[in-house]
C-alpha cells in the first residue's frame, strides 16, 4: 500500500456490536474487522462504558492500519455511524444504548481524543465526522453505486 495514499476511517456503533474499516477512494475497503461484540471484549468496562468502546474502536482501527502498512498520517477522516440521536453538526451524543451511558456526551471529541492516546500524536488534521447509522448505509450504498433496486424497496401499498 503506497503511503501517500489517503484513506477515511468507519465506525459503526450498534446495540451490540461494533465495526472499523479503513476505506480509501473509489470507495474501496482496504481493511475491515469482523462484527466486534463489545460487551465480550476484555476493554469493555461497564463501569466506563463509552471509554472502553471509543478504546476498543480505536485500537482495532490502529490495527487495521499496521495490516495495511498504513499509518494515522494517511487519514483524512474518521466517520461514525450511530444508532441514535447526536447532534451531528456539534458531534454531541443526544441518546445511547450504552448501559451507564449519560446523554449529552461530546462523541467528537472524545474519540479524537482516544486516538490521540493510541496514536501518540495531536492528529490536528483528523475530521471527524457522524450520522444516523440507517442514514451511513444508504449514502455508503449510493457511494458505491450499488444498484438501486437492491436495496431500495418500495412501501406495501
Amino acid at each position: 500500500m503506497a503511503r501517500n495514499q489517503r484513506m477515511n476511517i468507519a465506525i459503526s456503533f450498534g446495540g451490540t456490536k461494533v465495526a472499523v474499516a479503513i476505506v480509501g477512494e473509489g470507495p474501496r475497503i482496504i481493511n475491515q474487522t469482523d462484527r466486534i461484540e463489545w460487551r465480550n471484549e476484555p476493554v469493555w468496562k461497564p463501569e466506563a462504558p463509552l471509554e472502553s468502546l471509543l478504546a476498543l474502536v480505536t485500537s482495532h482501527a490502529k490495527q487495521l492500519l499496521q495490516e495495511a502498512d498504513l499509518t494515522i498520517e494517511n487519514v483524512n477522516l474518521i466517520g461514525i455511524a450511530w444508532p441514535g440521536p447526536v447532534r451531528y453538526s456539534e458531534g454531541m451524543l443526544t441518546a445511547t444504548f450504552i448501559p451507564g451511558c449519560t446523554t449529552l456526551q461530546p462523541i467528537h471529541q472524545l474519540l479524537l481524543n482516544e486516538f490521540r492516546v493510541q496514536f501518540g500524536s495531536p492528529l490536528a488534521h483528523l475530521k471527524i465526522v457522524s450520522c444516523l447509522d440507517v442514514n451511513a448505509r444508504a449514502q455508503g450504498r449510493f457511494a458505491c453505486h450499488a444498484e438501486p433496486s437492491m436495496w431500495l424497496k418500495e412501501a406495501p401499498s
